[in-house]
């Protein structure tokens, strides 16, 4: 028997292409999960944070209704922004209407008051 140099030997040539085959598929997955997943997934988190914000202005104009109406001598609220920013200049300006149903008026009426 004659002994083969192992640069000419084919025994190994299968497994090496097998690995290199399925390290070429792990990473084409990877990029398409990695280039469309994570686009996708900061949408989603865009979405709740301005969900949460719509949330707080409700909680922040329900606690105003009640120290308006009386039912509370004070409230406070946290707004989160989420990297965003509410900004009050020296010429800022904030309308509250309040809409009050007066039952003692002939015929009974909403009144509207602005502050």
């Amino acid at each position: 028997m004659i002994p083969k140099r192992l640069s000419n030997s084919e025994n190994a040539v299968s497994e090496v292409i097998d690995v290199v085959f399925i390290l070429g598929i792990m990473f084409i997955a990877i990029s398409l999960i990695g280039t469309s997943g994570y686009p996708l997934l900061q949408n989603m988190q865009e979405n709740g944070h301005t969900e949460n914000i719509k949330q707080s202005y409700i909680v922040l104009s329900e606690n105003m209704n009640k120290v308006v109406f009386g039912t509370a001598p004070s409230q406070s609220v946290e707004l989160k922004m989420y990297g965003g920013g509410i900004w009050v200049t020296g010429d800022s300006v904030i309308n509250i209407t309040v809409q009050t149903w007066n039952s003692s008026l002939l015929p009974p009426a909403i009144e509207s008051q602005t502050f």
